[in-house]
């Protein structure tokens, strides 16, 4: 090969510089990749992204632990015998019907006089007596959970949108800028 001339050489160099920036590029690009999401972030992203998370896990430890109360009933638990029986507002056959049991219908039992059972309805809505020869009673175990929201849900919502808007919040890249093709190459943040 001979010498090069002086506009072979800038060609070369030129050439160079570029496929360094291709390569550059490409190693910022998998360096990106490979770590945590929140170094593609602004600042105020990486804030709100974390205070979000903070938020989150307090709102479900609180909506868990301070919402809801578990308590267990044990007591006699009525299983209707007969095809369809009345349910009456008091201990006698001259009482007002309050309403009817079906065969296989569950009730609690929360008294009892005479051959009359004070029976209450699964969901708590009704309550009267059945005459006991038309039931089936045994001891039942009732978990009964009393879930209150206190506002709870809304904060958790709230963080998630924040969450949401902050992972919008990327970093911007630098931009390269040339003057003149025979300058190095400027790099300035936006």
């Amino acid at each position: 090969m001979g010498d090069m001339t002086i506009m072979q050489k800038q060609e070369i160099a030129k050439g160079a510089q570029a496929m360094g920036a291709m390569v550059g590029r490409q190693a910022r690009r998998k360096a990106e990749k490979l770590t945590s999401p929140l170094t593609t972030l602004s600042f105020w992203g990486q804030v709100l992204s974390v205070a979000a998370f903070i938020g989150i896990l307090i709102l479900a430890g609180l909506m868990i632990l301070d919402a809801s109360r578990v308590s267990v009933d044990r007591g006699q638990g009525a299983i209707v015998a007969g095809d369809t029986v009345n349910v009456r507002r008091g201990p006698s056959t001259g009482s007002a019907v309050v309403t009817q049991a079906h065969s296989g219908d569950r009730w609690m039992v929360t008294g009892s006089e005479g051959r009359w059972t004070k029976v209450r309805s699964a969901n708590g809505n009704i309550t009267g007596w059945i005459a006991s020869g038309l039931i089936n009673t045994r001891t039942v175990k009732t978990v009964v959970v009393n879930y209150e929201m206190k506002g709870y849900f809304t904060a958790l919502l709230i963080c998630l949108v924040i969450a949401f808007f902050a992972r919008r919040m990327k970093r911007v890249a630098p931009s390269v800028t040339r003057t003149n093709p025979n300058e190095t190459l400027l790099v300035s943040e936006k």
